[in-house]
């Protein structure tokens, strides 16, 4: 499981607690590709919310 900060490569799982925010970021060449799966069913647009972080978009 890759941890905050860290990275991740074929076969990595992650679990986010529900509420945390969070970002996904390709770093280098080689495009950023997952399957995301959220236990129960995610219940729609609605329960997204968007966040400042340290991050940039781009």
């Amino acid at each position: 499981m890759a941890r905050a900060g860290g990275f991740t490569r074929p076969g990595t799982s992650l679990s986010i607690p529900l509420g945390t925010s969070f970002h996904f970021r390709a770093t280098g060449s080689t495009p950023f590709a997952a399957v995301c799966v959220t236990m129960p069913p995610w219940p729609g647009m609605d329960e997204a919310e968007f966040v400042v972080g340290p991050w940039q978009a781009g």
